[in-house]
């Protein structure tokens, strides 16, 4: 399980730098990889943070041990990153709703890290030091995407591409304008089609 979570991580990783480098598909790659993580954390959370192989999650012999406690906490574990990576999904593709499934996240995540800061101090268990790694990762990004300024990761990803920012921008001042709507969907074919670079070629050699 630990496996597939490193290869999934790399995959969100690897989806982020190509939706920054406006590769067609890159938002639905991107869409794909993080949903991937959050269902990982929140249906296989138990199995992952137990150690547990995904072969071996139906077998009664593989929770032999586990105390009813831990494993509700890693239900609620793998709940709070869930809940963190949507939010920073939307936060990514500048969503509605981002900052709130961003604040709920980090508050959860918080709560957990707290708790398992206090457990590995009494129990000394590496089972809590894996869950402290995952949260603080995860909640310093967190803490740096709800940090940024309005508009800061398009503004970064369409850089060179003024036009498109102004159609964005108008769109979401007045999200209820078809004129706007239609222009924001033209500039974006213009980029999707590469005549944005033929009107305005200096901007693809900085």
């Amino acid at each position: 399980m630990k496996k597939a979570e490193i290869v999934i991580v790399v995959l969100c990783i690897t989806a982020v730098i190509l939706n920054f480098m406006l590769v067609p598909g890159g938002v639905l790659f991107t869409v794909l990889t993080f949903m991937l993580l959050s269902i990982l954390y929140f249906n296989l959370g138990f199995a992952l943070f137990n150690g547990i192989r995904l072969r071996n999650i139906f077998k009664k012999e593989s929770y032999v041990g586990i105390k009813a406690s831990r494993m509700i906490g890693c239900i609620g574990t793998g709940m709070a990153l869930s809940l963190l990576i949507v939010g920073l999904l939307f936060k990514l593709l500048s969503w509605p709703g981002s900052f709130v499934n961003l604040m709920a996240g980090l508050f959860f995540v918080a709560v957990v890290l707290i708790i398992s800061i206090i457990k590995l101090v009494t129990s000394k268990s590496s089972f809590y030091k894996w869950i402290i790694i995952r949260c603080v990762v995860l909640f310093t990004i967190g803490f740096i995407c709800i940090n940024l300024r309005p508009y800061a990761i398009m503004d970064f990803k369409y850089r060179n591409h003024p036009a498109f920012l102004a159609a964005f921008k108008a769109r979401e001042a007045d999200p209820g304008n078809p004129e706007l709507e239609e222009k924001l969907e033209a500039e974006r074919m213009r980029i999707d089609q590469g005549e944005y670079a033929k009107d305005h070629p200096q901007s693809t050699e900085q």
